[in-house]
């Protein structure tokens, strides 16, 4: 299937097989768990939580932010899980990190 390979990873081959559309359409066909939100499962804290999006590197925003990403710019797609990103960039990840390379980031 076109989802098969590295389930955390989303490449430019696997991009290049779809339509043309934003990050977001390309997550939703092959990777739809990556915008589920994880149980934050605390008191203080029951929202659940929804990954946040990187972009070469830097944060970009939250998961409505990948409409504004066209999927003819990237390169690759990443999810990190919680654990993660928090070693990565530190608390507040708790639904883990959508990092998008794109094409001239790489």
């Amino acid at each position: 299937s076109m989802a098969s390979g590295n389930p955390d990873s989303i490449t430019r081959a696997q991009i290049e097989s779809l339509p043309n559309g934003s990050a977001l359409t390309i997550i939703q066909q092959l990777r739809r768990r990556w915008l589920r939100a994880r149980s934050q499962g605390t008191l203080s804290n029951p929202e659940p939580a929804f990954a946040i999006i990187f972009v070469d590197g830097r944060r970009w925003g939250d998961t409505n932010s990948l409409m504004q990403i066209s999927s003819s710019e990237i390169e690759q797609m990443d999810y990190l899980n919680a654990r993660d990103a928090t070693t990565l960039h530190g608390t507040g990840y708790v639904g883990g990190i959508i990092d998008i390379t794109t094409r001239r980031g790489r």
